[in-house]
């Protein structure tokens, strides 16, 4: 006589998978929150050595950086005569973008825009001299 268990072994296979449900969740949980606790220590591992790069070289003089907020041309080329570096100065490249109060009436029928070929002109001008 053959013996058929595969319905039996079936559905105790079913009845194991949904009682295990909370214990596969818990240790997805804690697989994610191992791999984003990886990520962190390894992002601010590599940070930290980026800024202890970056102090280094500013410490021997290798490295200067700076921002400037709402400076005028003339106080822009000041700073840069007193620093002696006339030169950055004079390779500046000094233009100004149209200011545009509203946009334009029947503005989806435009392809070209008065700041694209604002754009275009100086391009041509650095391209073609």
């Amino acid at each position: 006589m053959k013996n058929n268990n595969r319905k039996i072994i079936t559905s105790l296979a079913r009845k194991e998978y949904c009682a295990d449900k909370g214990r596969r969740l818990v240790l997805m949980g804690a697989v994610a929150f191992a791999v984003m606790m990886l990520f962190s220590v390894f992002s601010f591992a590599s940070g930290k050595i980026e800024t202890d790069r970056l102090c280094a070289a500013r410490k021997r003089g290798a490295v200067a950086c700076s921002s400037l907020e709402c400076v005028t041309q003339e106080q822009y080329e000041q700073i840069l005569k007193f620093n002696g570096l006339e030169e950055i100065a004079q390779k500046t490249v000094k233009c100004r973008f149209p200011i545009f109060r509203e946009l334009p009436a029947g503005l989806e029928l435009m392809t070209h825009g008065e700041l694209a070929a604002y754009a275009r002109s100086i391009i041509k001008e650095d391209i073609y001299g």
